[in-house]
């Protein structure tokens, strides 16, 4: 009787507050020690989860003017190149009052009426991916299966779940959805929104064994990083005192850093990379710094070293290594010697 009594003079108070006529209002009386969030989640989940945007989301986080708010998932800013937001006003919200002695209320406002966009399941292609369909993916994305071969197991495994509606997105994923779950996977290894701390983070935490000399990037300072792995410290032990390859690698990452890499041959003839060196500059002084700090785990100075005709760093292998001869690269000289003749 006493919940039925708060009922509906909540009903009455709220009724008075809401000037559009066609907003339902629903009235829901809890214990005072039943957590609002764990319903209000159990109540978008069952009953309104086509339709707007479920818990997964953190709007059970956001409060608005003491609301929680659901708005319909084609809500949002109207953009040219937009195929998802339509400016949909619908919504669902709920406010708790704890205004009744040992009773908690919880007030529901419900607007649904959709615009510019169809509201039925037939909009399937806009519903979330279901999350069994994600964790199958992130699977398959971790064991380097192609994201063409990810797109047929995906429908393979969504047809064994008995679904057969191609136009749903929950489990007919696209190649477009498949780039975005490798891309949240990506973003999720970043320990920090800064490369430069995440950088620092992940060279001082999980590789700080595997890095000889870091120098982050600063206003008067170039980065350089030199890492090298303890079987790659092996390989060059037993296989550096010959020849030592070195050259960079150029647009590997977003910043366009060169990779530079040291590379020895085995008694097979098979290449084996001893150190990597990142530097956010190709200068004579930078490449000088970063081979004085991997100077001291050669076993002794190389026979020669064999790189392409670039003066940077056949000047600072002769500074740091004078012993050691450096050659060119055949292949190299082969090609300027083409274009010479073709300009003769």
């Amino acid at each position: 009787m006493m919940e039925d009594f708060i009922k509906k003079t909540v009903e009455n108070e709220e009724r008075r507050k809401t000037r559009l006529k066609n907003i339902q209002l629903k009235v829901h009386v809890l214990k005072p020690d039943d957590p609002e969030k764990n319903f209000i989640s159990e109540i978008i989940n069952k009953e309104h989860k086509k339709s707007f945007r479920t818990t997964n989301c953190s709007s059970l986080d956001d409060q608005k003017r003491g609301y929680y708010i659901f708005h319909c998932r084609r809500s949002g800013n109207v953009f040219e190149r937009s195929h998802r937001a339509v400016g949909c006003k619908a919504y669902i919200s709920f406010k708790v009052r704890n205004d009744w002695k040992g009773h908690k209320v919880v007030v529901q406002r419900i607007f649904t009426q959709h615009n510019g966009h169809d509201s039925s399941e037939e909009d399937g292609h806009f519903q979330q991916i279901h999350p069994q369909l994600v964790d199958q993916i992130k699977k398959w994305i971790t064991l380097g299966v192609k994201p063409d071969v990810i797109l047929l197991q995906a429908n393979e495994w969504s047809k064994a779940q008995g679904e057969a509606n191609y136009h749903s997105r929950e489990f007919f994923v696209t190649p477009e959805d498949i780039h975005n779950i490798r891309t949240s996977m990506l973003r999720e290894r970043h320990l920090d929104k800064d490369d430069c701390k995440s950088t620092d983070k992940l060279l001082t935490g999980p590789f700080k064994d595997d890095v000889i000399f870091y120098q982050p990037l600063g206003k008067d300072q170039d980065l350089i990083i030199v890492l090298q792995t303890e079987f790659m410290r092996k390989d060059l032990q037993n296989n550096g005192s010959n020849i030592v390859f070195f050259d960079a690698t150029h647009c590997v990452n977003q910043y366009s850093f060169p990779l530079f890499t040291l590379l020895v041959r085995d008694d097979h003839g098979h290449g084996l990379p001893v150190a990597y060196i990142i530097t956010s500059s190709e200068t004579q002084e930078t490449l000088k710094l970063a081979l004085q700090k991997l100077r001291p785990v050669f076993p002794k100075p190389p026979r020669c070293f064999m790189v392409d005709k670039d003066m940077s760093e056949i000047n600072a292998l002769n500074e740091v290594f004078p012993k050691s001869d450096v050659l060119l690269c055949w292949y190299h000289v082969l090609q300027v010697m083409r274009i010479f003749n073709r300009n003769i």
